[in-house]
Order: structure tokens, then C-alpha cells, then sequence
């Protein structure tokens, strides 16, 4: 990976937080949102990655990545488990255990 968000060639980092103008993406509401003009937008946004991720965030990502899971506070997937209806926790590992 790269070790900061504008060196990805496909992030829209630059687009969003450099104010760098681009015919392939259209801002999201939730930029938007950020600020009333395009400076204040684009300063919130470089805010969004001021934070230093600890090692066992990024761990908990990638694994969750990995397995197509969710990730996040249980409260979070409790959250997301309500409003899809669906698991998005891993199945238990082995046999299903024998009724009776």
C-alpha cells in the first residue's frame, strides 16, 4: 500500500481533499455535507485523516476485509444485522452440533 491516501493513483483523496478537479467523479452528498464551499469541504475531509490508525484497527480491518465481514463496534453490527436482516458475523467453525 502507500503511506499516505493521495500517493493511491485510484483514490479520490486528491479529488476531495486537494480540490482537484475531475470529469470521473461527482461529489457525494456526505462530502458535500462537509462544508459550505469547496475550501471548507476539502479541509474537513483532510481531517477525516489526521487520526493515526493503532495497529489492532488496521488488523481488525483487514481481517474483517479479508472474510467479506463487517467491521466495527458490536453495536455497529448489531445496527447493520437489523436493518439487512442478515449475519454479518463468520459462521461457527465445524460440524453443526447434533440435536437431541
Amino acid at each position: 500500500m502507500v503511506s499516505h491516501p493521495a500517493e493511491y493513483f485510484w483514490s479520490s483523496y486528491n479529488i476531495n481533499a486537494l480540490a482537484v478537479i475531475s470529469k470521473l467523479c461527482t461529489p457525494h452528498l456526505s462530502y458535500i455535507a462537509l462544508g459550505k464551499n469547496e475550501k471548507e469541504r476539502a479541509n474537513a475531509y483532510r481531517g477525516l485523516f489526521d487520526e493515526i490508525l493503532e495497529q489492532g484497527t488496521i488488523d481488525d480491518i483487514r481481517a474483517a476485509t479479508r472474510r467479506g465481514l463487517v467491521g466495527g463496534s458490536e453495536k455497529f453490527k448489531n445496527e447493520i444485522e437489523a436493518n439487512l436482516n442478515y449475519s454479518v458475523r463468520p459462521n461457527p467453525v465445524g460440524r453443526p452440533k447434533k440435536c437431541g
